[in-house]
């Protein structure tokens, strides 16, 4: 009955793997608590409503679960190229209509759990934790170390996939099957935005690109920096699942509703399988962490009708005792 139900819940989970142990909020913003243009979400308005419940939801969450984003990392399955040589020469930023981000959103959906990739860290090998490297839109030649680099990376069982629009040698490429146009017609908000068409949200414009994003890159990659759970349903499911690694005994799913309807927080009530994705242990045993109990082992159930985010631990073996 929020005004943007289980919004909080589901910005701190999707933060996990990136390190977020927290919810930014801008004062001068859209659905923020602070103030700003929405008034209807402001700690005023939301304080003794529902939209209270769930902005608590979301620190009960964080309350819980921040520890992963400080004391574990993102389990990162796919890079995307972030390349300077590229964009030193355009007006580069972030958002929907941006191919690159378009990319990201669709490798989070499909459970790869990315991260972008800069040149530098290609060519001073600290892009190992990848097991994917995609590169959209690439027209600007690659520095001589970033193209050797990326050889090494393939030799080693890296994959590197380009789109069609990518127009620079890239060394061991597979297509991706899809092209990125480098615009997208319409108005942009301001200079900074992406271009939207006119008269239609992000969100809706992104949810009806998704299907072919989705299918494109599912079957590009295949089960390539899939997490260790799955979601039965497949490329289009709603439940986003994002990887954390704890260490050498554990490692954490945070699956997360990311359905929509017309706004980026009207959720369905959303209910998913979740099977052994790629290498995952026969021995492997699945923990709710949300609700504090065993499951077993896949295919465990993931309830999301009444919460946004759930957490998954994927331990090697059950555990016998526990000791402060």
């Amino acid at each position: 009955r929020a005004a943007y139900p289980g919004k909080f819940a589901r910005v701190a989970a999707h933060g996990l793997a990136h390190g977020g142990a927290g919810i930014g909020f801008a004062c001068e913003a859209f659905s923020n608590v602070l103030g700003g243009m929405n008034k209807d979400t402001n700690w005023k308005s939301i304080k003794g409503k529902p939209g209270e419940q769930d902005l608590l939801s979301g620190r009960d969450f964080l309350e819980r679960f921040a520890a992963l984003a400080l004391a574990g990392r993102g389990d990162h399955g796919a890079g995307i190229l972030f390349s300077k040589s590229q964009f030193s020469r355009q007006h580069a930023v972030m958002g929907f209509g941006a191919p690159h981000f378009q990319a990201f959103v669709a490798l989070t959906r499909l459970g790869c759990t990315p991260r972008f990739v800069t040149e530098e860290e290609i060519a001073a090998g600290q892009a190992q934790d990848v097991k994917a490297l995609v590169l959209i839109g690439q027209t600007v030649p690659l520095p001589e170390a970033v193209t050797a680099a990326i050889t090494a990376f393939a030799k080693g069982g890296g994959k590197v996939f380009v789109d069609g629009s990518c127009a620079a040698a890239v060394p061991n490429a597979s297509k991706l099957g899809l092209t990125f146009p480098f615009s997208i017609p319409g108005k942009p908000h301001n200079w900074s935005a992406p271009n939207m068409a006119l008269g239609e949200s992000d969100t809706l414009l992104y949810a009806r690109w998704h299907p072919e994003l989705a299918r494109a890159f599912a079957a590009a990659l295949g089960d390539t920096g899939r997490a260790l759970l799955a979601a039965q349903t497949g490329p289009l499911t709603e439940t986003t699942l994002m990887q954390i690694d704890g260490g050498s005994d554990a490692k954490y799913v945070v699956a997360i509703n990311d359905s929509h309807v017309h706004t980026q927080a009207d959720w369905r009530e959303v209910r998913e399988t979740l099977t052994a994705g790629p290498g995952l242990s026969e021995t492997a045993v699945i923990y709710d962490c949300t609700d504090e109990r065993l499951l077993g082992k896949p295919p465990v159930q993931c309830d999301l009708a009444t919460t946004t985010a759930r957490l998954f631990a994927v331990l090697p073996r059950e555990l016998k005792q526990i000791a402060l």
